[in-house]
């Protein structure tokens, strides 16, 4: 899955970060639970649960930008199956 996601940094005429997530990392299988107990009447209850997960990506850029870019974070999943991506709480931080 993560050698089908691309991430790309875009000012406004060009492309100045260009990376696929290495296909080497790897994503947590769901979680098999169990909430049959629970499920009454109409109510039934998925039999897996999302694995939240935190992925740093080193950005080195093409080319020098100015301090007041305007900068455009694009991410490409290219999924060959059917999946669900939960994307949420991006930041971003300078080197330490």
């Amino acid at each position: 899955m993560l050698s089908d996601t691309k991430v790309e940094l875009l000012n406004k005429s060009d492309v100045v970060f260009k990376k696929s997530l290495p296909a080497s990392g790897s994503v947590s299988p769901l979680l098999i639970s169990d909430f049959s107990e629970l499920e009454k009447g109409g109510v039934r209850y998925a039999p897996t649960e999302p694995v939240l997960q935190t992925f740093t990506l080193p950005i080195e850029l093409n080319k020098p930008i100015s301090t007041e870019s305007e900068l455009e974070l694009v991410f490409i999943f290219e999924t060959t199956r059917d999946v669900t991506i939960i994307l949420d709480d991006i930041g971003i931080t300078t080197a330490i």
